[in-house]
């Protein structure tokens, strides 16, 4: 059987590397999606609607081939904001990618491939994902379902299956104070944060955003890959601004949204991240 890729360490790490520190760049390939679950903005469409907006070839292939030409070493992770499914050409997106990353991974709600309605499986094999992740938000039954589903494929591509309908709300993420939650601790505001020191977040439209629980967008957008070299924005000035207050213990500095923000910041690789960083931010 495949095994799940392993928590991957810093391999760009050398101060003069372009992609220092990053280890997953995550697209947002469209902004639609079919559920409206409590944990998530989408929940209120006042605050987070639908729409109608997907990420193109062209944007795609401009982050791809800057992170080919650097030699970069981590994952690319087609998730986002929406479900990834709904993208008109998602396969068109990943394809992009295959043959030029290594680790391509797909995190889905499953609900167009359980049935076969949209894709298939092996849709997403031939277009070049390595690792598919399934959040399964129903019932045991639809869980036995997707075990039923993914078994003969234990010895082509990991597939991870996350219960989900086992999950306490509170465990999730407030996306940067979008969603309200009770009971996070004061604490947390004056941790470190290191999202923003290892991974990337590519808009639908190409633009580099601070850190994927900005779904407000509080933090505005860092250029855009349609325009600038993706490595010239993961290294810029406004972005190590906030790298650096983020990496002296307080959110709080940092401003919005991370001073609004609980999730736990990739605490893992604090101590690489630390190494790493400090010398380029002083």
């Amino acid at each position: 059987m495949k095994e799940m890729p392993h928590i991957r360490m810093l391999e760009h790490y050398n101060a003069t590397d372009p992609l220092v520190g990053l280890t997953v760049v995550e697209v947002n390939p469209t902004e639609l999606c079919n559920r409206t679950c409590a944990f998530c903005p989408r929940v209120d469409p006042e605050v987070y609607p639908n729409q109608n907006l997907h990420m193109t070839r062209e944007t795609i292939v401009a982050v791809v081939d800057d992170l080919y030409q650097h030699n970069y070493k981590g994952r690319i992770v087609f998730s986002g904001m929406g479900e990834p499914t709904l993208g008109k050409n998602i396969l068109e997106l990943i394809s992009v990618a295959r043959g030029k990353i290594s680790d391509i991974q797909m995190y889905t709600n499953g609900d167009k491939i359980l049935n076969d309605e949209w894709y298939t499986i092996d849709d997403f094999i031939d277009a070049g994902i390595t690792s598919l992740f399934v959040d399964v938000y129903d019932s045991k039954e639809q869980h036995d379902k997707w075990l039923k589903k993914i078994a003969p494929y234990a010895d082509r591509i990991p597939i991870h299956l996350s219960a989900k309908y086992n999950f306490p709300i509170k465990i999730f993420s407030n996306r940067a104070g979008t969603v309200k939650t009770k009971g996070v601790p004061q604490t947390v505001f004056n941790q470190s944060c290191y999202l923003p020191h290892t991974k990337a977040f590519v808009d639908w439209d190409g633009s580099l955003l601070l850190c994927c629980n900005d779904w407000a967008r509080t933090a505005g957008r860092f250029g855009n890959v349609n325009d600038t070299p993706f490595h010239k924005l993961w290294l810029s000035d406004e972005m190590n601004s906030i790298r650096k207050k983020l990496l002296q213990n307080s959110r709080v500095k940092a401003g919005s949204p991370c001073n609004e923000c609980n999730a736990v910041g990739n605490q893992k690789l604090k101590h690489e991240v630390i190494k790493t960083w400090t010398p380029l931010l002083k």
